[in-house]
């Protein structure tokens, strides 16, 4: 069927070849499961200012490294490489943590999370960020005891994993069932949302211990005592001081959470299916809609925190702002001379076109035919997300 479908997706959409550039400071950078040689999934870039984007690398090609289609959870390495997860790959289908040259869009795998040889054992890995410049923290799914889900770090430069948290384990606090996202609040603490914990499974926000592995609950989305009850979380940022960045799925909001006591309020309610999110400034964030925009392709919001007004910067299934893509997930701001302050953690030769201004007219017929291939698509992946 995945034959079928890539089949129809080539002849449809893309042909030629993809123009890579390196991405501008500023820039944020997307991964996105159907886009690319066989709509697999690719690495854009964006331009904020425009929404203009460009494929930085085809997981659809082979020639520059390991394919995919699921790709999500996204950081930045260095000035010249991000850090990638991808589900469903590496040995037994546990996933895979690849590092993505950002000039030449080659791809090399850095840690295979089913590889006894590379350290702790875990599978389905969902979200990522930066500990330092040589560590990174992973959130599995389906790790740890009774596979409630597992924080493990990284060497990026060895591979090797090591066990944080395991969030079956009562005696490191409270447990978890679905731990999705992560993000490092400073040297010693990340925070960890999970969408199935708290009360009534409504979704809790969990401060972790980096050094001990130990977990308290900062937020918990289903206690009215902190503020709205929530649905669905997906994804969390580091806000601006003293705050932290949750997209909820379920209700499509972005809450803001108080780092020290947990109260939460709703900045906006917006879109179809908000995925990641990034602090863009002080002002404003980025967010994923996973559903909106053209043919259901997907869209990247700017959203203003003080108001809560948001508008639509890209949208992938419009051909005027670039290469096409669908069901955007993860996204970071590329900074150049970029090095991991844990302090702030606001920040993830081809056969594909570029479908590129001008050139809309011609391929007009033919993205009626992207939004029967995105449902598909979304129904054979169904099992991973869910």
């Amino acid at each position: 069927m995945r034959l079928i479908i890539s089949a129809i997706a080539i002849t449809l959409i893309f042909a030629g070849t993809v123009a890579q550039a390196q991405p501008n400071s500023g820039d944020a950078l997307v991964t996105a499961l159907g886009a690319g040689a066989d709509a697999s999934a690719a690495l854009f870039s964006v331009d904020p200012s425009t929404g203009q984007r460009t494929i930085i690398s085809d997981f659809g090609n082979p020639s520059q490294g390991p394919t995919s289609f699921a790709i999500v959870g996204l950081a930045q390495r260095d000035t010249e490489n991000v850090l990638v997860l991808e589900m469903g790959a590496g040995t037994d289908g546990m996933g895979l943590m690849l590092g993505v040259n950002l000039t030449d869009g080659t791809r090399t795998i850095i840690s295979d999370f089913g590889d006894n040889t590379e350290g702790f054992l875990t599978s389905d890995p969902s979200s990522i960020a930066m500990q330092d410049s040589i560590t990174a923290l992973v959130v599995t799914r389906d790790g740890g005891t009774n596979s409630l889900g597992a924080l493990s770090s990284v060497n990026v430069n060895s591979g090797f994993r090591n066990l944080v948290s395991d969030f079956g384990n009562s005696t490191q606090g409270p447990t978890g069932f679905d731990p999705f996202g992560v993000a490092v609040l400073n040297s010693n603490t990340a925070l960890v949302i999970d969408p199935e914990a708290g009360t009534n499974s409504r979704g809790a926000l969990f401060s972790v211990d980096i050094s001990s592995g130990g977990r308290t609950l900062l937020s918990d989305f289903g206690s009215p005592s902190q503020g709205p009850l929530g649905s669905d979380q997906r994804h969390v940022a580091i806000g601006n001081p003293g705050t932290a960045l949750v997209t909820d799925f379920g209700l499509n909001a972005v809450f803001s959470v108080d780092t020290d006591t947990g109260d939460r309020e709703i900045i906006s309610n917006f879109g179809d299916n908000l995925e990641g999110i990034v602090l863009e400034n002080p002002q404003n964030a980025l967010v994923v809609d996973e559903s909106g925009g053209t043919n259901s392709s997907g869209e990247i919001y700017r959203v203003n925190l003080s108001t809560g007004n948001n508008s639509v910067i890209s949208d992938f299934g419009n051909s005027n702002q670039g290469a096409l893509g669908a069901e955007p997930f993860d996204i970071i701001i590329y900074v150049d001379n970029f090095n991991p302050d844990p302090n702030n953690s606001s920040g993830g030769s081809s056969s594909c076109a570029i479908v590129g201004p001008g050139a809309a007219s011609s391929y007009a017929p033919l993205l009626l035919f992207i939004p029967a291939f995105i449902l598909i698509r979304r129904l054979l992946r169904r099992k991973i997300f869910n």
